[in-house]
Order: structure tokens, then sequence, then C-alpha cells
């Protein structure tokens, strides 16, 4: 198993204020946690919050807005995109579904920050097959669609509208990917979470 940085004393404080707040001060106090462990070199941090996310049962968007919020400075201080080596660790961790999911959701965000469509496009397919219904993945996905002015986005942006745990996260990824290039023809009256 792969040890995490985080000490006992760190989980228990970490757990205790996870505990019975909403989803959206859950984010915030993940974000305080996970900040200070960017750092260029490690992204260990990916790890600590699959761990954190399992361990305390955390929803699905809690994860996917921290992925999101995190990326972002992961990006802003020089960190280094995921490898094959951390994708390997994944299934020394505790929970190898969650490591890999977290970190797939990471190494997306990062990508469609840098506008790697291709890059995007290439590995969104094999998350999907390990996660086949995961409405993020599949927003990644068509944004990698939308910026290669692929014919499938319309059908992929209508099967993230369809999935069960579309949310707010995956709409925004998805209209992310509508402003990078010219939008694809859709039937009147189709809106995006409509």
């Amino acid at each position: 198993m792969v040890s995490h940085p985080t000490t006992v004393r760190q989980r228990t404080r970490i757990d205790r204020a996870l505990a019975d707040i909403t989803p959206s001060e859950q984010v915030e106090i993940l974000n305080e946690e996970l900040v200070p462990r960017l750092t260029p070199a490690s992204i260990a941090w990916v790890f600590a919050l699959a761990d954190i996310a399992d361990r305390n049962d955390l929803e699905l968007h809690v994860v996917r807005r921290c992925t999101a919020e995190l990326a972002q400075v992961a990006r802003a201080k020089g960190q280094r995109m995921p490898s094959e080596e951390d994708w390997r660790r994944c299934g020394d961790t505790t929970s190898p579904a969650a490591a890999r999911r977290t970190l797939a959701y990471v190494h997306g965000h990062r990508l469609r920050l840098d506008l790697k469509f291709q890059e995007l496009n290439s590995i969104a397919p094999k998350w999907l097959v390990a996660h086949p219904n995961d409405a993020l993945l599949h927003s990644l996905y068509a944004f990698a669609a939308l910026g290669r002015r692929a014919n499938r986005a319309p059908r992929l942006l209508d099967r993230v509208a369809t999935l069960p745990d579309s949310d707010a996260s995956c709409r925004l990824v998805c209209m992310h990917g509508l402003r990078c290039g010219p939008p694809p023809p859709a039937p009147p009256g189709r809106r995006m979470g409509g």
C-alpha cells in the first residue's frame, strides 16, 4: 500500500472537519488542506484527495469540484502532468478505483486547461472503460471532440446530458468546449443541462 503523507492526527482532523457540513464547505476544507501540498514535482495530493474522499464517502460532485479547482492551481504552480508511474501507483493505494477516478479527473482537467484536444481524445476512452457511466469523463471526452471539431461532438454532448450523475462540473467542461471553437450543429430546442 502507498502510504500517504497524512498522519493519523491529520486524518482525524480532516475527517472531523468534513463531517456534517455542506458539499460547498467540504470543497473549501479540502482545497485549504490540499493546496499547500501542491508542488511542481509531486502529485501526491491527488492520492490524498482520493483517500480522504473514499474514507469519508464524499459525494462525487465534491471530488469533481475539488479536482477542477486544484488542477488549475497545480497548473499555475507548474506542477508536472500525471505520468505512467502515477497511474501504476493507483493500484497500490487503499482504494485503487477511487485513486484512478480522481487521477483521471485531474489528468483530464490538466489536458483541458492546456487545450490538448488530441491527447485528451486519445486517453479519455481508456478512462471510460473503467468508468463507463461517469458524466465528467464523458464531458472531458466531449470537450476533446468539440476542440477537434469532430462530427461526433453533438452525440457526446447528448450523452453527457442523459447521464444521471451529470452535474454543474460536467456542464462547465462542456461549456468550455463550446467556447473553444464553433459550436456543433444542434437540433432545434436543445440546451445544455435542459
